[in-house]
């Protein structure tokens, strides 16, 4: 059903955005080790730029996510009035 792909979406979301945050600590030990101050420098300012667009990310999917619920919902209420109408129509 359309809910179950969208709860499979959703799991699948929340395991990539995981596997992102665990990287970013194997990314933060790679930092510590770079000898290069100029190259150190680049790499942060390149991780800060990652972390912000991944937060503005989490928080699109967030609301996408709100957006989607209200979506089923309003579905649901409709069919169920489409339901009712014909049961109404049927008496």
């Amino acid at each position: 059903s359309l809910f179950d792909s969208m709860k499979s979406a959703e799991t699948q979301r929340s395991e990539a955005l995981q596997s992102l945050t665990n990287g970013s600590n194997k990314f933060r030990e790679a930092l510590v080790t770079c000898n290069d101050e100029q190259l150190r420098a680049e790499l942060e300012k390149a991780a800060n730029e990652v972390r912000r667009t991944a937060e503005s990310v989490k928080e699109l999917n967030t609301h996408n996510g709100q957006l989607l619920r209200h979506a089923m919902g309003i579905v649901a209420s409709t069919i169920s009035i489409f339901r009712n109408a014909a049961q109404a129509d049927s008496l």
